[in-house]
């Protein structure tokens, strides 16, 4: 699997607040910051991952 980050939003709490209701402030002095990933996954030896978050391989 390759990971690239494509974006970095070093202040996106105004973001983060507005997109969640149940986010709470930074405290003094923090913030938060929104990382934008790419994954790509190339399969190999017939090896696949998981369907999807929270998924397990059939047993």
């Amino acid at each position: 699997m390759e990971v690239v980050s494509i974006a970095v939003d070093w202040d996106a709490t105004s973001e983060i607040l507005e997109t969640n209701s149940f986010t709470k402030e930074p405290q003094q002095g923090s913030r938060y910051v929104l990382l934008s990933m790419e994954g790509i996954y190339q399969e190999t030896r017939g090896v696949r991952p998981p369907a999807g978050p929270g998924s397990r391989p059939a047993m």
